[in-house]
């Protein structure tokens, strides 16, 4: 990278980033758009409380909420939480839903009430989310007999037309997408194309911070709703398979949720420009709690969202969260075969007494993407498999079961109600491609009208059955059908979450998070296959007067993505992560290696990291640090590891002695001196860096942690600072060393500094507009490229 200097030289690297924002306001001559009127919210404290929270309001503990506040009263809220509870930390920020994430004192929560600007206190903690344990009646079929449900609501018919939902975005909320398979990769099935379908990718679970989906359930439902089918010849294709997806992360192992995970995918999705969230799962929540909330700030914009109606029937109030919302279009399941809604499918009416579900779709015997089949194919992970992390730490138990069954090495075959949902989804991604004026409320309106009727009642399967066809149909009387497209974009994000470093009969993979979080390394050497290493490193932030903010508890504006992959030998690959904390706060973070195969003889592998941290607000920032800590277990195998501090240059390394391998080390330095370090038990350097006070000790045996600050006094408005950090990995210090020092020396190719890049972070516009308003858009430009590059901005509105 140009610019950059070794550890001894105070230089920072030139300014990467030049950040534009566009503040718009529209007023724009479309259709009025019609939403439900909410009810009434009570005045009386009590009445803004969950109810889950009533027993605990003489408590002291710290308790993890959603507070949400009136329109431009964010400064009242921020500063009634501070004056009620000095203790107290705000977490997270959701502008456009107009809430806070704070940790708050029980005790506190009565009086935060009391303020006329607030509107409603919610928990924030863990939900479980619904697990099918019902008995697959797909197993009893014979698949020379699928009926891809395709053709059975008549999607094929209106392919022949040129509508299979090209154009349009559909954001799945699950698990996580498994986006390396063939059916989810690409649209062409053509490695020689730039048409990834999966453009998006992000995790909002802080335990689970990796983009991919490790469960499945997420990837099935993409598939069902828009999958290529390039694996079965199009036997298993999708509804709409020519909707672009987005993947967001928003349960853990598809067990649970957090109420504030869910809501962060969905305002990410608004952001990301989703026409359709998907939801296809089902878990606690109340009347108009915080997730319903969301589901409705969405459907203001004009997103159209669509939530499965769970498989906990055949008991009627259990559609809870996010289906039991008004907003949310909520599928249950139908047997086509047996006709009649399974015993597993959820039933209304909601905990608000609203009939649900809406309608039903196919459920039963439905095939879709298995997850895991196009890992094995990304380049640097050699012949990693899932398999291959093992248990890390116990965190393997908590997964999920697998969904349904196995049909091959590529699909499954499943009864469930994320299926129904997944369908309907893809059928309004048909509707909204063919007609463009059609809002949320419209498209749930035509699709509760047109569906079939069945032999059921109203909280058993809604309205009746998905009929597209009819639905489509009667939207053509009353607009004419737009004319076939496809959604311009540019080149696709490779966001894997799996970072490679290639040398000499060596290789290094990293899998790292959006949020910069390292949590292990994949490294090969010789013929010893693959060793996993146990890093933990995590990046946090301080600035004012705040304790240091882990980057996770930071919102990710665009994930951790490939801008360049190299090519050859001397290849180049580069990656890019942005977030920001309330939307002044941001930080780049810039990861390089390369191809060090004809470098040198020795086994070579490493990584340089950049994180950019810039101000945004229009207040100087006062004593910015930034913390960097690892907690080890090298080798995986809870032996004593060994960490130094190397006083010459300022190295912290750490290596692991194994009788079975050769030993293992792994070190880092940086392009300022530190201002304070620590080589210490992992246990004590979290609480180190959270209390801004490392020891400065310099050796440890046993399970080691490094602990590093960076300090960087005021930052004003629109300043951008920086450190580079070069990471080695080795078989002895000599490797350590000169893979550290190869990252001193290496630039990018002349091709990659010439380039460019622009990338737009973010734009928040409403899908729909009314008649004689004004609407504010508020857009992020980054340039991630190595020199400055002109920029112009533009909106055409039509």
């Amino acid at each position: 990278m140009v610019g950059l200097r070794k550890m001894r030289s105070m230089d920072t690297v030139r300014p990467l980033a030049v950040i534009v924002l566009l503040m718009i306001l529209l007023s724009s001559p479309v259709a009025a758009l019609s939403i439900p009127l909410a009810k009434t919210e009570g005045t009386s404290p009590l009445a803004k409380i969950d109810q889950s929270l009533v027993d605990r309001l003489d408590t002291d503990e710290q308790i993890d909420l959603l507070v949400r506040f009136d329109e431009a009263a964010e400064y009242k809220a921020r500063s009634a939480i501070s004056i009620l509870d000095k203790r107290a930390e705000i977490v997270e920020q959701f502008d456009a839903m107009n809430m806070l994430r704070v940790k708050l004192m029980g005790s506190a929560i009565i009086e935060l009430a009391r303020s006329s600007f607030i509107k409603n206190i919610w928990s924030n903690e863990p939900r479980a989310i619904d697990v099918p344990d019902h008995q697959n009646s797909a197993s009893y079929l014979a698949i020379d007999e699928y009926v891809s449900p395709v053709d059975a609501i008549g999607a094929r018919n209106l392919w022949e037309q040129g509508y299979n939902g090209s154009g349009i975005v559909i954001a799945v909320l699950d698990t996580g997408i498994d986006f390396m398979h063939p059916d989810l990769d690409d649209f062409d099935d053509n490695s020689s194309t730039t048409d990834t379908k999966v453009t998006a990718f992000a995790s909002f679970t802080e335990i689970d911070a990796l983009p991919f989906d490790i469960i499945g359930h997420g990837t099935y439902a993409a598939s069902v709703a828009a999958g290529t089918g390039n694996s079965s010849d199009g036997l298993y294709v999708g509804i709409a398979p020519g909707a672009t997806l987005l993947s967001a992360k928003v349960t853990f192992g598809g067990l649970l949720a957090v109420p504030s995970w869910i809501v962060a995918g969905i305002q990410w999705a608004c952001s990301h420009g989703a026409d359709i969230i998907l939801l296809p799962f089902n878990t606690f929540g109340a009347p108009g709690d915080a997730v319903a909330m969301a589901v409705k700030a969405a459907a203001e914009k004009g997103v159209f969202v669509v939530a499965a109606a769970g498989d906990d029937g055949p008991d009627y109030l259990t559609i809870m969260s996010p289906g039991g919302s008004a907003e949310s279009f909520t599928v249950g399941a139908f047997d086509l075969q047996k006709q009649e809604v399974p015993a597993f499918s959820g039933r209304g009416p909601s905990l608000e007494m609203l009939t649900k579900p809406d309608i039903v779709a196919p459920g039963t015997g439905i095939v879709g993407a298995k997850h895991g089949a196009g890992l094995s194919g990304i380049a640097g992970l050699g012949s990693f498999s899932l398999g291959d992390m093992g248990d890390l730490g116990g965190l393997g138990g908590l997964m999920g079961g697998a969904l349904g069954e196995d049909l091959d090495d590529n699909y499954i075959i499943a009864d469930s109600t994320a299926a129904s949902a997944a369908i309907a989804a893809g059928a309004a991604a048909i509707l909204m491609q063919a007609f463009d004026r059609a809002t949320p409320i419209v498209l749930a309106n035509v699709l509760r009208d047109t569906a079939t009727s069945v032999n059921f009642g109203a909280n058993d399967a809604g309205a009746g059955l998905l009929n597209l066809e009819a639905a489509f149909s009667y939207l053509s009387l009353r607009q004419e059908p737009i004319d076939p497209h496809v959604r311009t974009t540019g080149i696709p994000l490779i966001a894997l979450g799996i970072l490679s470093s290639a040398g000499n009969n060596a290789s290094t993979s990293l899998m790292m998070s959006s949020y910069g979080t390292t949590v292990v390394a994949m490294d090969e050497r010789g013929t010893e296959g693959m060793n996993i290493h146990l890093l933990m490193g995590m990046f946090s932030l301080r600035w004012n007067n705040m304790d240091p903010t882990n980057l996770m508890m930071f919102d990710v504006k665009r994930e951790m993505h490939q801008v360049a992959m190299a090519e050859g030998d001397e290849g180049y690959n580069r990656w890019i992560g942005i977030m920001s904390y309330d939307d002044e706060v941001y930080v780049t973070l810039l990861v390089e290696s390369y191809n060090l195969t004809t470098v040198s003889p020795l086994p070579l592998t490493a990584y340089r990291v950049t994180p950019f941290i810039l101000n945004l607000g229009d207040q100087p920032l006062a004593n910015v640090s930034l913390f960097l800590a690892y907690s080890l277990d090298i080798f995986l195998d809870d032996l004593d590891d060994h960490g130094k501090f190397a006083l010459g240059n300022q190295q912290l390394f750490a290596y692991g002695i194994s009788e079975d391998y050769r030993d293992f080390y792994f070190g880092i330095n940086s392009s300022r001196p530190l201002d304070a370090f620590e080589v210490g038990n992992s246990s004590d350097i979290g609480s180190h860096v959270s209390d801004d006070n490392l020891t400065g000790s310099t050796t440890f045996d046993g399970t080691v942690g490094l602990g590093m600050k960076w300090h960087f006094g005021a930052v004003a408005p629109n300043e951008l600072v920086n450190v580079t950090i070069a990471m080695g990995f080795g078989e002895n210090r000599t490797v350590l060393d000169a893979s550290i020092e190869e990252m001193w020396i290496r630039a990018p190719a002349g091709q990659v500094v010439s380039q460019g890049d622009l990338i737009v972070v973010e734009a928040d516009m409403p899908r729909i507009t009314q008649v004689g308003e004004y609407y504010q858009s508020r857009a992020v430009i980054m340039n991630i490229g190595v020199e400055p590059s002109d920029m112009v901005g533009a909106l055409i509105i039509g």
